[in-house]
């Protein structure tokens, strides 16, 4: 039976995800491929956005919980699971600028909460071992996502790398936990690219990032239930 926490999580997968559908489809002004997620904020529906993101702030805060609850002497990993929330609802008290406009402390703490968010999850999803019962390595556990990451092909061999730390393979669990971190990390290197060159296709790739918090949730859900 899911406790509080799980059904928080899964409030914010399933109907935060859902409302952010509604969202694409009411409001056909902004454009999916061009404009960001935030940019509904700004614009109609922001009553409807807050909603969407509320859920999202659920499911951080359940994470946290859940990860607390489930193993009391981790520290990192509620803590990013909360900062992760924080991130959310910072983005919902203070919307980005509007286009064209100067950049404004409300925009600035705007872009500081959505950075906020990826670079929790991200880092989060490195200590996602943690929940399998494996002892955290730092910078070695980084690696072998890195590994991941740049040899490609020769990632399923670099999966099973955690085994040379003592740690027991999980099979797909351990494989979802890999593609995770690489997915997040690849995300947010891409975002950072497009954003600096000022890439039309800037909201599209948002999207595709944006999905990665959503796997990075359902990876939590999936291994407190372990």
């Amino acid at each position: 039976m899911m406790g509080f926490g799980q059904c928080l999580i899964l409030l914010g997968l399933v109907v935060g995800n859902a409302l952010l559908a509604r969202l694409h489809v009411l409001n056909d002004e902004l454009s999916a491929r061009h404009d960001p997620i935030s940019a509904y904020g700004i614009a109609r529906y922001r009553s409807l956005y807050a909603a969407q993101n509320a859920t999202f702030v659920g499911a951080g805060s359940g994470a946290a919980l859940c990860v607390h609850l489930g193993h009391p002497h981790l520290v990192a990993l509620p803590l990013l699971c909360l900062a992760y929330a924080l991130g959310i609802l910072a983005i919902i008290v203070f919307p980005m600028d509007a286009p064209g406009a100067g950049r404004s402390g409300t925009g600035l703490l705007h872009v500081v909460g959505a950075s906020t968010i990826f670079g929790a999850a991200a880092l989060a999803s490195l200590r996602a071992p943690q929940l399998l019962g494996h002892r955290a390595h730092g910078l070695t556990e980084v690696g072998i996502v890195g590994a991941s990451t740049i040899f490609g092909a020769a990632a399923l061999a670099s999966l099973r790398a955690p085994q040379l730390l003592g740690h027991r393979a999980h099979g797909l669990t351990e494989v979802g936990i890999v593609f995770v971190s690489v997915y997040l990390f690849v995300a947010i290197a891409v975002l950072i690219v497009a954003k600096a060159r000022r890439l039309g296709s800037f909201g599209l790739l948002e999207r595709v990032a944006a999905a990665g918090l959503s796997f990075w949730l359902l990876e939590v859900l999936v291994l407190v239930q372990r």
